[in-house]
């Protein structure tokens, strides 16, 4: 199982430069807060830990806060925000499985 909190360009498992790879958070994060304000939220959160720009991030708790929802709620909207992003990823690349 891969470490989600580590920058995905650190795995083995990494198929994208860091530019296509900021380029699939970019279109994860849209297309959340495409289907709503929490899931885009949430989604925001989940881009700053893959690309490793944690500077700036909110851990989870601050993002609960934020959006008004308990800890485990956001938990349950980050696996959401993964199953879009594996989506995403599939769409933009052609097919490549997603690593995460």
């Amino acid at each position: 199982m891969m470490n989600l909190e580590a920058p995905l360009t650190t795995t083995a498992e990494f198929v994208l430069s860091e530019v296509e790879l900021r380029e699939v958070a970019q279109a994860v994060v849209a297309a959340c807060w495409d289907r709503s304000e929490p899931l885009g939220a949430v989604a925001d959160h989940w881009a700053g830990t893959i690309t490793g720009t944690t500077a700036g991030t909110p851990p989870l708790e601050a993002v609960a806060a934020t959006i008004g929802q308990p800890l485990t709620a956001v938990h349950t909207l980050l696996e959401q925000v993964r199953t879009v992003a594996r989506h995403v990823h599939e769409q933009e690349t052609g097919g490549l499985p997603a690593p995460w």
